[in-house]
């Protein structure tokens, strides 16, 4: 092991701050670093009213050094043989080719990309719910379909083209998650859902759409919930639904993405079994949604990439539009 700590300062809402610690632990991992991550060191109030403060209590690092902030982790580490991990870009920085590339351009030659991107989802295995969770999960859930819908600050009226839609857009992807539930409900007998979303009202039209579905088509479906009898003290740890939603759809079958992008539920498939459900392919803009940049980790419509000339395309056309991806520093505290 390397003297060299790095520390990580996790930023944004809890899929941003896992990918990051993903990429900071692969990378450290390669480079014999030892890595320390202040989980809620930059802490603000998102516009739907959420604030980004996660109990970790609520979760399992399994082999990982994470503390609530530096302050906690100040005493571990000689501030003199310390360099900080950041990206300028929270959302696009860190994946698994940004990785890979810094690895090789500081001189690690022995690895490939098919392994860097392995290591990825090697660690995100290391990441499961505390039992404050894990007893509340509910009971089959492993057959069931995920569906992840996002509805406030993912969808604008100038959308960033990498991750965002446009309300037209919006339109096209929830007609086609639609469609699919649709499909299902037909084909398969007793399937079952999982939704997660930030906004109740759209939870709840989908949840309505499942119903009429299935008693048009006289079938037997389950939607399954949350228990009702959470103690107090758990359901009221900072962003507990988040968490738990976040671990449940990590459990199911296969995850729907009702949004072009979501860190949320790429981590949700990084620490389930990597199957994601992408509607993108029907907008204009989907050659540049950052999504295929995990398509080397995650089974994306049923297709894994490691196509490193892919890769590198897409992030040279962020580039040609002016927009920042793939760059990664490390400073002194």
């Amino acid at each position: 092991m390397s003297n060299t700590t790095i520390v990580y300062y996790a930023a944004n809402g809890i899929g941003d701050k896992i990918i990051n610690l993903l990429g900071a632990a692969v990378y450290c991992h390669y480079k014999k670093f030892e890595l320390k991550t202040g989980f809620n060191e930059i802490l603000w109030f998102y516009a739907f009213g959420s604030y980004n403060l996660y109990d970790l209590s609520l979760f399992n690092f399994i082999d990982m050094c994470v503390f609530d902030n530096s302050k906690d982790a100040a005493n571990y580490f000689d501030h003199e043989k310390t360099l900080r991990f950041h990206n300028p870009d929270i959302i696009t920085s860190i994946t698994p080719y940004a990785i890979y590339q810094k690895l090789k351009n500081e001189g690690v030659d022995n690895i490939t990309f098919l392994e860097v991107s392995n290591m990825f989802i090697q660690f995100a295995k290391n990441i499961q719910p505390s039992d404050c969770i894990s007893k509340y999960i509910p009971v089959g859930i492993e057959n069931a379909y995920g569906i992840h819908l996002r509805n406030t600050d993912k969808v604008l009226d100038s959308p960033d083209i990498r991750h965002e839609t446009s309300y037209h857009e919006h339109s096209i992807l929830l007609s086609k998650v639609k469609l699919f539930i649709e499909d299902v409900i037909e084909k398969e007998d007793n399937p079952k859902f999982f939704i997660a979303s930030e906004d109740n009202e759209n939870k709840k039209q989908f949840v309505d759409l499942i119903n009429n579905k299935a008693a048009s088509q006289n079938k037997v479906v389950e939607i399954l919930n949350i228990e009702e009898n959470i103690p107090e003290d758990i359901k009221s740890k900072p962003n507990f639904y988040t968490v738990f939603d976040l671990f449940c759809l990590s459990k199911c079958k296969s995850i729907v993405q009702g949004i072009r992008y979501s860190a949320f539920s790429v981590v949700a498939s990084l620490i389930g079994n990597e199957k994601l459900v992408n509607f993108s392919k029907h907008l204009d803009t989907d050659h540049l949604n950052i999504i295929h940049l995990w398509n080397s980790t995650l089974y994306i419509n049923d297709s894994k990439v490691f196509d490193e000339n892919k890769y590198l395309t897409l992030i040279n056309k962020y580039k040609d539009l002016g927009l920042f991806c793939g760059e990664i520093y490390l400073s002194n505290i």
